[in-house]
């Protein structure tokens, strides 16, 4: 299978391993780069035009490429976030703006208490607003715009009844009970709900599968909209707390904690709207943002919505359902839950970072399975499992070596959280594929699947979490073992009904498993290295905390071009229209094309010397025709669509 033809992307079929950029610039074959379309951006052309194509362009090409560009797009943020997030998030939050563990466990358990409720009353309509409007963009794209309407206002609407209860709720009964203490933050976070529908736009910029703009603005909100607004109130709220010994500076910061998550919503909002205006003028030069605020949407489209939403919705009762027990059990008896739940929220949001590079393959493979493309949705899922294999080996091998550093970095007051990372990211490995499971299902329109995974996970969770906490010694690991099995019963009982009631498919287990897991070990060892001879030496240096910190950043930096990409590939991790996928949504990644470029170009160095390269390939049978089908759906639904409403006109 060595040198298999790159036939999966383009119609032409050149060898992959030709130096085409050399043979472009010295004239002897200057269109190869035009016809083959997926290779990087040749020396010294036009960053907007790249092999004969526009890039914006390429966005709306159907293939695997969008949904991996969008990752890629994103990597620069991701490496300026990780130097911003190990400071701020790492050292600065636990240190010096928010050194309160209980405050922490008491903002989390506000939460978890109003889940179950804003679930049941948002009726699950904002699962319905990719998959309709996914669906939609291709048999009638003008007719996308009515789903977003409806999203705008029955959130408003529905938002203002949950207020309004919570309001009643706290002042006549909450605050006469021993959760008095809470009924601020209850107060506070219930307005999150009003209006509502502060996200319909970064929603609709996925559903269309601008994921280029969707992870820059996903980047922007939390990295420094809601880092930005937290720091702001929090000071403030400790500040006031200072004051008002009633009230307290831990109070204080709990309450601004809560406030700067919703304000930044706000400012995001604002963002989304502005970046959403060209994608609407591209299907109907007449729309504006204010359309969506028109009530143009049926009685069909509401019944559709809340139908589909209502199936939805019910896995998404069954977790804060499960929240709220959890809490239940944590309060009565967890000694010293606040803390312990604090210092496990802050392990459980660092692990959590192994999702960082996850793919949502929900629009795509809505608008592949939907319309009848059975081999490309195989090829979307094999795909998809392969990159979160990839990406979440490289993750775990930085942060299972990185953990003792990340501890020392957050102080004496998180002193679990080294251990909370390490014993969580396996478990993370098998969530992520588990969360993989549940947006394919949304995607191919059969979310009622996702109740039985839901019940399996938390079941299982709950079960072994009364036996811990009633039966054994209670603490931080009765948290991580409960909450991991329950992802890995999850991820194994998805994979089943996948193969049995949806779609087979193939999974290369070499590319997917064997390959990352080997380059993972790998870079551990690297970074282990570096912890044991060169942290002490920077201690001596610098200090402990500062030396922490530079080592992880050194890790970061270094181990994906000099550790892991490279054995992945010497391993044979590749296949050539793995790469030509890679080459193409390189040519997408906009401000990260130099570190993407740089990822493909080693990739394929090492590839062309490994003797395992191309024994493993993904199935691509019937992948491209299928494209070139739903391109010529959609061109040919868009123009009856604009005729019919010439007609009309006229």
């Amino acid at each position: 299978m060595r040198g298999k033809p790159l036939g999966a992307l383009s119609p032409v079929h050149f060898p992959p391993f030709i130096p085409w950029r050399k043979v472009a610039r010295k004239g002897k074959y200057n269109i190869a780069s035009q016809l083959l379309g997926i290779m990087g951006d040749p020396d010294g052309m036009d960053d907007e035009i790249v092999s004969g194509v526009v890039v914006e362009d390429r966005w709306k090409e159907i293939g695997f490429h969008r949904p991996l560009a969008g990752i890629l797009y994103n990597l620069v943020f991701v490496f300026i976030a990780a130097g911003f997030g190990i400071m701020l998030s790492v050292w600065l939050m636990p240190n010096v703006i928010f050194p309160f563990p209980s405050a922490m466990g008491y903002q989390d358990m506000t939460f978890n208490l109003f889940g179950i409720y804003f679930t049941l009353l948002d009726v699950g309509v904002g699962n319905a607003l990719q998959r309709f409007v996914a669906q939609e963009n291709i048999k009638h794209p003008k007719d996308a715009i009515k789903y977003l309407q409806f999203f705008i206002w029955f959130q408003m609407l529905s938002g203002l009844i949950q207020i309004s209860v919570i309001a009643m709720w706290v002042l006549l009964s909450v605050r006469f009970t021993n959760l008095a203490y809470a009924a601020w933050f209850f107060l506070i976070y219930s307005t999150i709900q009003f209006p509502g529908m502060l996200g319909v736009f970064a929603g609709a910029l996925e559903a269309y599968q601008q994921y280029h703009k969707f992870k820059l603005l996903d980047f922007i909100k939390y990295q420094l909209f809601e880092n930005a607004m937290r720091i702001a109130c929090i000071l403030v709220g400790r500040w006031v707390g200072g004051f008002y010994p009633a009230l307290g500076e831990l109070m204080g910061a709990t309450i601004g904690s809560i406030l700067g998550i919703y304000l930044k919503d706000f400012i995001t909002a604002f963002l989304a709207a502005y970046w959403l205006r060209p994608i609407l003028k591209d299907v109907d030069p007449s729309w504006r943002v204010r359309d969506l605020f028109k009530v143009e949407f049926d009685r069909e489209i509401t019944k559709r919505c809340i139908s589909f939403g209502v199936r939805a919705m019910l896995p998404g009762l069954i977790y804060p359902g499960a929240q709220f027990v959890a809490t239940f059990l944590f309060v009565n008896f967890l000694p010293n839950y606040s803390s312990i739940l604090g210092m496990f929220l802050l392990g459980n949001m660092l692990s959590q970072m192994i999702n960082t590079f996850a793919l949502n393959i929900a629009p795509p493979l809505s608008e592949s399975y939907l319309n009848g493309k059975v081999h490309l949705s195989r090829n979307y899922i094999a795909r998809g499992y392969r990159w979160n294999g990839i990406t979440g080996a490289f993750m775990i091998g930085l942060l299972f070596a990185g953990a003792p550093l990340l501890s020392i970095i957050a102080g004496e007051n998180f002193g679990y959280v080294g251990p909370i990372i390490q014993s969580l990211l396996f478990f993370r490995f098998a969530e992520m594929f588990a969360s993989f499971h549940d947006r394919i299902f949304n995607g191919v329109g059969k979310p009622e699947y996702n109740i039985v995974l839901t019940i399996v996970d938390q079941g299982t969770r709950l079960t072994i979490l009364v036996i811990l906490l009633l039966v054994f010694t209670p603490g931080w690991f009765s948290l991580v073992i409960s909450q991991g099995s329950g992802w890995i019963a999850k991820w194994i009982a998805g994979y089943i009904i996948l193969r049995v009631k949806v779609l087979t498919f193939r999974v290369c287990p070499w590319q997917t498993f064997v390959a990352p897991a080997i380059a993972g070990f790998v870079e551990v060892l690297y970074i282990s290295l570096g912890v044991e001879f060169l942290y002490p030496v920077l201690v001596g240096i610098m200090g402990t905390v500062p030396a922490a910190v530079v080592l992880v950043l050194v890790g970061i930096f270094t181990g994906p071009f000099l550790v892991f990409f490279p054995v992945y590939s010497l391993v044979g991790g590749w296949d050539d229209v793995s790469i030509a996928i890679v080459q193409k949504a390189a040519t997408m990644s906009g401000p990260s094309k130099p570190l993407v470029n740089m990822i493909s170009k080693i990739s394929l160095k090492a590839s062309k010397i490994s003797p395992l390269h191309g024994r493993f390939p993904i199935d691509n049978k019937g992948v491209n025709q299928e494209i070139q089908e739903l391109m010529e759906l959609r061109r040919r639904k868009l123009e009856e669509t604009t005729a019919a409403k010439a007609t009309r006109m006229r």
